[in-house]
């Protein structure tokens, strides 16, 4: 199998300006503060991103959000990692059996 990777991201001015608009955007419009967003967080194995991805999370300007993790029968530290924030009443972390991150998705 052939595998090809992608370019490596990098944050162009055009990106910060649309990202700084659509802020301003969101701040003015206080209708979407209470729009919940529910997040769908599949892992396996991949504790070391999952810290960096739930902080991204919770760092958000927008707060009205579920964040589920969807742990694929990870055998590191995901389980670990995740108990860490089971006082958190936004965090759901549900272990599942190995099936794949389509089976982790629904």
């Amino acid at each position: 199998m052939d595998i090809k990777r992608c370019k490596t991201y990098v944050k162009y001015a055009e990106d910060l300006f649309l990202k700084n608009q659509l802020r301003q955007e969101y701040i003015a419009n206080t209708s979407l503060h209470s729009t919940r967003v529910d997040i769908i967080l599949p892992t396996f194995n991949r504790s070391q991103q999952l810290s960096t991805a739930i902080q991204s999370i919770i760092s958000q300007i927008h707060q009205t959000w579920q964040l589920y993790i969807c742990d694929d029968g990870s055998t590191d530290s995901t389980n670990d990692l995740c108990k860490k924030y089971e006082n958190n009443s936004k965090i759901k972390y549900l272990k599942l059996p190995h099936k794949g991150v389509s089976a982790a998705r629904n």
